[in-house]
């Protein structure tokens, strides 16, 4: 599964518009968070740069959510929100233990070698049921894949935007 995680300095993709439910303005979201209350009733979330208070969260067994906004009442009052990234502000975000990244921190992120060689940046990160990929991708468009893995990663700096990696 590909998940491509776009964010800019202020806010942080959490989900995205896949559908709607029901005709009183509920709308389908696929999560791309892993925190499971993100979509939770009084919660604040930002569509295509308007803020909108969660008034109705439901969530289903494949994982989808079903959520209605305040102010909202009519499913025409959200048809344009198809396929739109739903964000969070930054300052929203949940603290992470050491060495455990969000995507969005990782992705552009250089990554050099134990050897000094710049393999290029992280462009995309694959899951998998083992573990995490790294695509990296060089200045010529050629990409390395990278397991996200304690013996392949041996540092992270995102202040420096640096990753050590043990390449052979």
């Amino acid at each position: 599964m590909k998940h491509r995680i776009q964010s800019d300095s202020q806010l942080v993709v959490v989900g995205v518009v896949i559908g709607f439910w029901k005709l009183d303005g509920h709308i389908k979201i696929k999560p791309l968070t892993s925190n499971h209350h993100r979509f939770d009733i009084g919660n604040i979330v930002i569509i295509e740069n308007r803020k909108f208070k969660i008034t109705s969260s439901i969530k289903n067994k494949n994982n989808l959510v079903y959520v209605k906004f305040a102010g909202v009442s009519t499913r025409s009052d959200v048809e344009g929100f198809y396929r739109k990234n739903i964000y969070i502000g930054i300052e929203q975000i949940d603290e992470l233990p050491d060495g455990t990244f969000y995507y969005f921190q990782l992705i552009g992120i250089e990554v050099w070698t134990h050897k000094e060689v710049l393999l290029g940046n992280i462009v995309e990160i694959l899951k998998s049921s083992a573990n995490d990929v790294f695509v990296v991708q060089n200045e010529s468009g050629n990409e390395t894949l990278i397991p996200a893995v304690k013996e392949t990663i041996l540092d992270v700096d995102v202040k420096s935007n640096k990753m050590l990696v043990k390449y052979i």
